[in-house]
């Protein structure tokens, strides 16, 4: 038998089951450290994951495994038994046999909850002509890449080498056709960047910079790779224009899904800024209860929140930290119901949900 679940050591899969419907909330998992309390046994574990690598073939979802670990709770892509483990929990909150394994129903409930048709082709066979098709120029020091988002024009400035550069942006791009017109309208440029300029470097990440703190990248070039007339024609030229800063390391992350987090948590501080805030008065870290950040900042969780609001509404709240006598579905509800009451939803319907 493997792991402990509570302190407890389980009999049999059936004490499992009984003992998770009762107490399903004091589920623990710490992805980043790579310790999990595992809910199904050795032998189901190991026949989920050879059933799961047929199914991954035959029915065609190893393409969208990153959402599909977005969707169940995990912040970055899950190796097989992790995937198994993960998929078992999601399946329970869902009434579905909680063996594990992303058969022909457990498939067809995940492609209705990321919004994809059971029919729906394979990122690798949609059609180039379906592709989005931004305008790109190129500095000495740069890429510079816009398209129209509605009726915004959305920039981003490459400083450093990305491996799937093409990707990560049509990826960003389509996220960006999820977020309310009013939010879409004042978010910043976008620099991708070698490293931030601190104290101490720092290469790792993203950051957000306001726009009467955008001088303090100037003569910064050795760091972020930013030549100071590129400041000037792209950023202090704009009436009220920050910046969104990702590193290099950020925007070049194995998983797609995982960088698109790092772009929304950094998106979320520059709408934060420019429409009062994501903070409905007196709110405190622990009303984003469900949500983490390395940082005890109330800020940095509401913009945690907003950016799994935007890209996972169905699961805001991350596996292991949904608070006791709470499931995920009454977590994430609180959690919008907290973004709503803040200014920058002021003008958005309560009923307002990101477009599939």
């Amino acid at each position: 038998m493997r792991g402990t679940y509570n302190g407890r050591r389980f009999l049999n899969f059936e004490d499992r089951v009984m003992e998770d419907l009762l107490n399903f909330n004091h589920i623990s998992s710490d992805w980043a450290t790579g310790t999990f309390d595992y809910f199904l046994d050795a032998s189901q574990i190991n026949r989920a994951v050879r059933v799961n690598q047929q199914y991954a073939r035959s029915l065609g979802w190893h393409p969208y495994l990153d959402q599909i670990a977005y969707l169940i709770g995990l912040d970055r892509t899950p190796n097989w038994d992790e995937l198994a483990e993960a998929v078992a929990y999601w399946q329970l909150e869902q009434g579905l046999d909680p063996d594990g394994i992303i058969g022909p129903n457990t498939w067809t409930q995940m492609q209705m909850a990321l919004g994809l048709r059971p029919s729906s082709p394979s990122p690798a066979s949609v059609p180039a002509s379906t592709k989005l098709s931004p305008s790109i120029s190129r500095s000495g020091s740069g890429v510079h890449i816009t398209d129209r988002v509605g009726s915004k024009t959305v920039s981003f400035h490459v400083y450093a080498q990305i491996p799937g550069l093409e990707e990560r942006i049509q990826a960003t791009l389509r996220n960006l056709r999820r977020l309310p017109p009013e939010h879409l309208s004042v978010i910043d440029p976008i620099f991708i960047v070698n490293c931030f300029p601190r104290a101490r470097a720092k290469c790792t990440g993203g950051g957000y910079l306001r726009p009467q703190e955008v001088k303090r990248w100037l003569g910064r070039k050795s760091i972020t790779g930013v030549p100071d007339e590129d400041i000037q024609t792209y950023v202090l030229s704009q009436p009220n224009s920050g910046i969104i800063g990702i590193s290099r390391t950020a925007f070049s992350k194995k998983s797609v899904m995982e960088t698109q987090f790092t772009v929304f948590h950094e998106l979320a501080h520059s709408v934060a800024y420019h429409l009062g805030g994501l903070l409905p008065p007196g709110a405190t870290v622990s009303h984003f209860r469900g949500v983490t950040y390395p940082h005890p900042s109330v800020d940095e969780y509401a913009a945690e929140a907003y950016a799994r609001f935007i890209l996972v509404p169905q699961r805001i709240c991350r596996v292991g930290h949904i608070p006791i006598g709470e499931t995920n579905a009454t977590c994430s509800q609180r959690l919008i119901n907290v973004l709503m009451r803040s200014p920058a939803f002021r003008n958005i319907p309560r009923n307002w949900r990101p477009p599939n």
